[in-house]
């Protein structure tokens, strides 16, 4: 079995003891499968397979001290992504009715905020400012 030495900035090898499953870490190199260049993937990401958006749309939603819809529901959503153009904090919820003690993200004036991923939450979005002034440009990739 081929034991390889761990290097720690700025220690020498010398200083350290050899790698053994005595030590807790056992590392077989020899063991290992290779990879061939250019045509193996690691693990389940496959890069030609994610969605690109090729429609960006616009909205401009008015802040509200009430609760107001920022996004309806779309299946198709790719993505989505949110500044927050007011003086005043936005609530922002993945679901219906946010509020200041049931939302998801809290937005500070000149926030950004955008969806995680593609196709994370295609539900519908809602809001609410502390007070009223400013609104929120919204953008929904599909």
């Amino acid at each position: 079995m081929q034991r390889e030495r761990v290097q720690i900035a700025g220690t020498a090898a010398t200083d350290l003891a050899p790698v053994t499953a005595a030590h807790g870490l056992d590392v077989d190199v020899t063991r290992l499968p290779a990879l061939v260049a250019g045509s193996a993937n690691i693990g389940d990401v496959d890069i030609a397979s994610i969605q690109k958006s090729a429609t960006g749309t616009l909205a401009n939603v008015s802040a509200s001290a009430t609760n107001v819809t920022l996004q309806a529901s779309n299946a198709s959503r790719l993505g989505w992504m949110i500044y927050n153009d007011s003086t005043s904090i936005l609530y922002v919820k993945l679901a219906a009715t946010a509020s200041a003690t049931s939302f998801t993200v809290r937005m500070l004036p000149e926030a950004y905020y955008e969806l995680p991923g593609p196709h994370i939450y295609t539900g519908i979005i809602d809001g609410i400012w502390v007070s009223a002034n400013g609104s929120a440009r919204v953008t929904e990739l599909t």
